[in-house]
């Protein structure tokens, strides 16, 4: 078929796409390619998505495929492949199989259409993949320093000869060539003056674009509409987006509101697997502790690809957490919804005030067995009860309460929060914006679970109250390109 050995599998998101999954295609000829009845498939022969007849992707150009749809759409796993074939369903055309999802943002070949997969600095659907790891980091427009000034950083593994790259404002005329000799260890930071003799200064409304040094390859770039206070500043460094600084920091890592100061690990810094190689499988996703009158305690574990929760014990002799060797709880327990139904996606577990005897808590994306609709819940399981199977004694389906997710986009993690705790640090309900008073959700027991959402990267405080009613008290930013678990 014409224009089938142009095009290319260019970046792909399996996790915290907006507003799913998607694969990037990438047109590496001069000639437009219609797609029209090409098909995109992930691992799995059965997952295949027709792409719409008229679609036509232009010479040198992109285009964006969102998988994670209903009807015959699919999820992209932790570990998948995207795999592009021609109408007939048989013919591949391209395709990139990825071990687990990127750690930041997506994977994309860089360069664009011929270069190896490697994980992007930013996601850029539909647009060129960016692979530079030497950031715009902080911009000072206000000339407080004295002079205007932009500093860059290193986000990648290794060192970097930036000598020769060129920084312009938002106008073409206007460069700055960054000095010979000038090299960025990983994760260091220059800042370069650019309001000097021949070069600019940085407006109200303005921008700052880093080129390579052929001048025409844009490496990145960002821009503003009014002088910030302090400065505009990368939170996280390198990679986060671009806000309003706490104070200026020149050459140094930045100074970000809310920032909270890291301090060192309290324990030993070796580190020992505590369970026997590939016991639970490939999909263990959540951990909680319960300690016990006697012994280690006990370890709850939940696995999402089977949806089977562990009551694990500790084996002084192995030096490990293992399932008993007999008994109902061997294998684990098979979750199921309500009424026995369905295949709990099992993404995180808690624990109300450190017992299971209030039950144990699940946070799930969606039923298995439905797989391509999103169901975000917080299920609540008596694992006192017997059998091999726990069917959940209560259900918050929160997807009436949050933005609409993809199937694969909901709850990762969950974790209780005693209200006591809540009061005496001032937590804010945001309904309100004043100080969070339980009385104001009846029903909701001592506390708040507080659930990490994929789809939108964010974390909420839920008031779970009787007869599956929820209530959202508050949404938390924690400015992570993903939210993965809630401790």
């Amino acid at each position: 078929m014409a224009g089938a050995d142009a095009i290319r599998v260019n970046e792909i998101e399996s996790s915290g796409g907006d507003p799913g999954d998607w694969v990037e295609l990438v047109n590496t000829s001069d000639t437009d390619v219609d797609l029209g009845g090409w098909i995109l498939k992930d691992d799995k022969d059965d997952h295949a998505l027709t792409i719409p007849a008229g679609t036509t992707i232009a010479a040198g150009g992109y285009t964006v495929i969102y998988t994670d749809l209903p009807g015959d759409g699919f999820g992209l796993g932790n570990g998948d492949a995207a795999r592009l074939f021609l109408p007939d369903g048989v013919t591949l055309v391209d395709s990139h199989s990825y071990p687990a999802h990127a750690q930041r943002t997506t994977w994309g070949r860089c360069p664009d259409g011929a270069g190896e997969f490697v994980e992007t600095y930013s996601s850029t659907p539909g647009a060129a993949n960016d692979c530079s790891p030497i950031r715009i980091n902080e911009v000072d427009s206000k000339g407080a320093e004295p002079v205007d000034w932009i500093e860059l950083t290193n986000a990648g593994p290794d060192a970097v000869d930036i000598s020769g790259y060129i920084l312009r404002d938002d106008n073409d005329d206007h460069a700055v060539v960054v000095p010979n000799g000038t090299t960025l260890q990983p994760g260091a930071f220059v800042a370069i003056d650019v309001d000097v003799t021949g070069g600019f200064g940085l407006g109200g409304a303005d921008a700052a674009r880093l080129f390579a040094p052929d001048g025409t390859t844009l490496l990145n770039q960002m821009s503003w509409s009014e002088h910030a206070e302090t400065s505009w500043a990368r939170c996280p460094d390198g990679l986060g987006e671009f806000e309003v600084a706490a104070s200026v920091t020149k050459g140094a890592p930045n100074d970000c509101i809310g920032l909270v100061a890291a301090t060192p690990w309290p324990g030993d810094a070796g580190v020992t697997a505590v369970s026997a190689p590939d016991a639970f499988g490939e999909d263990m996703s959540g951990l909680a502790y319960e300690a016990t009158a006697e012994g280690r305690g006990t370890l709850w574990a939940v696995n999402n690809g089977t949806g089977t929760l562990f009551q694990l014990e500790w084996n002084a002799e192995a030096g490990q957490w293992i399932s008993p060797k007999q008994g109902e709880w061997a294998a684990g327990k098979v979750l199921r919804y309500p009424g026995g139904s369905g295949a709990v996606d099992a993404e995180g577990v808690s624990l109300v005030a450190g017992t299971s005897a209030g039950g144990v808590y699940v946070a799930s994306e969606r039923d298995n067995t439905a797989s391509d609709v999103s169901r975000p819940s917080v299920l609540r399981f008596d694992v006192s009860a017997s059998g091999t199977e726990l069917v959940a004694t209560d259900e918050w389906n929160l997807a009436t309460l949050l933005p609409a997710l993809p199937a694969n986009g909901g709850l990762e993690g969950v974790t209780w929060v005693p209200d006591s705790v809540l009061v005496a640090r001032g937590f804010v309900d945001s309904s309100t914006g004043k100080a969070y008073d339980p009385a104001t959700y009846g029903a909701h027991g001592d506390g708040l679970f507080f659930v990490g959402v994929e789809g939108t990267a964010r974390i909420y405080a839920v008031a779970l109250r009787d007869a599956g009613v929820a209530s959202i008290v508050a949404t938390i930013d924690p400015k992570l390109s993903v939210v993965a678990d809630v401790t």
